[in-house]
């Protein structure tokens, strides 16, 4: 089987000593996340409902030259992404989101698929109760994996766990150029950016398709503070067009 990182055709980053592509297909359309409006049950059916099409969709990315995946931890994603794995031929790359429900359930999943960093969900990250985060931060830690935290709200929070000395390895926050699903105008997070020493990874990057891969794309590859993305893509006309432009962007 190859390895993610022979076959990637974006740059290779470093996160806690692990070696992943820049970028990663997301998975939030295969729940029909909240932040697609109206085409969100749309996608529940076509993808949780139907896992081989999450599958499909997570080979299409090796096949394009984005042999990651950002997954969450859900019993159906992860069956998918241990199905692509056997279709592709590809040791594909991920980073896990954890936090959902069974807390012991998410970190032997974790360790099964050898995820290469674990984020701890925004929903647990954004409340600030920075003992329940160390907690879930060691845990990760003592299965020998990378710990991470996802925030939506990186204005209020990352100055938080900046100043925390909590062991995280990299942060995910939401970017795009107008600061939809953000809690501040891009610029001002750039400055706070400039701060943080960790690898940092985009989402919604394209807020929820509000703006276009050849405007969104360009916009935050300028800026070094961002290391990565992640890219929600529910078609393979969406990933051809989007996942070229990261390969251009973000060129190995």
């Amino acid at each position: 089987m190859e390895s993610a990182s022979k076959i990637s055709k974006v740059r290779i980053i470093s996160i806690g000593g692990r070696q992943l592509p820049a970028v990663a297909l997301g998975t939030s359309p295969f729940v029909g996340a909240g932040q697609f409006g109206s085409r969100a049950f749309t996608y529940r059916r076509l993808f949780f409902d139907n896992p081989a099409n999450m599958a499909d969709l997570m080979v299409y990315a090796a096949e394009l030259g984005v042999p990651c995946v950002q997954l969450l931890a859900v019993d159906r994603i992860l069956d998918a992404f241990r199905e692509s794995k056997g279709q592709s031929g590809v040791d594909l790359a991920c980073t896990l989101t954890v936090g959902f429900g069974d807390r012991d359930w998410e970190l032997k999943q974790a360790s099964d698929i050898n995820t290469h960093v674990v984020f701890l969900h925004a929903m647990i990250t954004d409340r600030l109760d920075l003992k329940f985060i160390e907690r879930w931060l060691k845990d990760i830690r003592n299965l020998g994996l990378v710990p991470g935290c996802v925030t939506h709200k990186p204005a209020h929070v990352l100055p938080v766990l900046r100043e925390s000395g909590l062991d995280i390895e990299a942060y995910m926050v939401p970017f795009n150029r107008e600061g939809i699903f953000m809690d501040c105008k891009p610029d001002a997070l750039i400055r706070i950016l400039d701060s943080i020493e960790q690898p940092v990874i985009a989402k919604k990057t394209l807020a929820a398709g509000k703006v276009s891969p050849s405007a969104g794309l360009p916009f935050v590859a300028q800026y070094t503070q961002i290391d990565g993305l992640a890219l929600g893509l529910a078609s393979r006309e969406e990933m051809k067009e989007s996942l070229s432009l990261a390969v251009i962007n973000w060129p190995r």
